[in-house]
This record gives C-alpha cells, sequence and structure tokens, in this order.
C-alpha cells in the first residue's frame, strides 16, 4: 500500500466522524511551483521602466501575496508620474508574466506527488490567490 492511501484510510478509521480524504486542493505558489523569482523579475522590470529600478528586498517585500490589481494600484503610488491606468499596469505586468513563465520551476517532488495522488484515486484540484477565482480539477 503507498503511503498517500494509506494515509487516506488511517484518516478515516481513526475517527469515524472524519470522512475519508476524496480529494486534494493544492495552491500554485510555494507548493507546486516557484514562481517568486519572476514575480521579482517583472517588478524590477517595471520599476525600471518607470523611472528608478527597485534596489532594494525591502521594495520587493511589500508586493508579496498581493492581488495583481493592488501591485499596480501600489506600482501607481509609488510612481505617480506613470500615466497608464491600474488596468494597464495589470496587463503589462502579466504580459511579462507570460513571457519569461519558462523559468518557474517546479518544487522538488510536487509533481511525483500529484502523480501518485491521482494514481490512488483522489479528485485533484488547483487553486488560485485572487478571490472568485474558479477552482481547476487536474
Amino acid at each position: 500500500m503507498n503511503n498517500v492511501s494509506a494515509g487516506s484510510q488511517a484518516a478515516a478509521g481513526s475517527n469515524p466522524a472524519i470522512p475519508a480524504i476524496a480529494g486534494i486542493l493544492f495552491d500554485m505558489d510555494g507548493v507546486l511551483i516557484n514562481s517568486e523569482p519572476l514575480h521579482e523579475f517583472t517588478l524590477l522590470e517595471l520599476s525600471g521602466q518607470f523611472g528608478r529600478r527597485f534596489e532594494n528586498e525591502s521594495e520587493l517585500q511589500q508586493f508579496k501575496g498581493l492581488p495583481e490589481v493592488s501591485i499596480a494600484r501600489l506600482l501607481k503610488k509609488i510612481y505617480p508620474k506613470v500615466t497608464l491606468t491600474t488596468d494597464e499596469i495589470t496587463k503589462l505586468r502579466l504580459k511579462q508574466l507570460l513571457e519569461n513563465f519558462d523559468v518557474v520551476q517546479m518544487i522538488e517532488g510536487s509533481l511525483e506527488f500529484v502523480k501518485r495522488c491521482k494514481a490512488a484515486g483522489f479528485r485533484l484540484g488547483l487553486t488560485l490567490r485572487r478571490p472568485g477565482s474558479p477552482t481547476v480539477g487536474l
């Protein structure tokens, strides 16, 4: 018996009030992929385009975990002379993310774990950080 199946059976058998695990939801960033370097790269590129490239980690830290619209609003606040709208900044950043997505690496062991879960019969889903975003089945 593989560890994934054993874990789900143990959870179901140890407490009858807890149903057997039928599915697993995965978050993408930090769980399946490491997109942090890509996010930092696009912020550095945009800050350079907007007049002053970010120079230290604290400038980048303020963007971590923010939804795209909040990132665009914060960039407009930092660079008030930028004439782009929040929507245009968001589209520009998303374009940069897509153009450079090939540098994103999977977290070590994540693909194998997802494959084992699928083979064990679990329903798998992928959730995104954005409020109102749909959950995607894998």
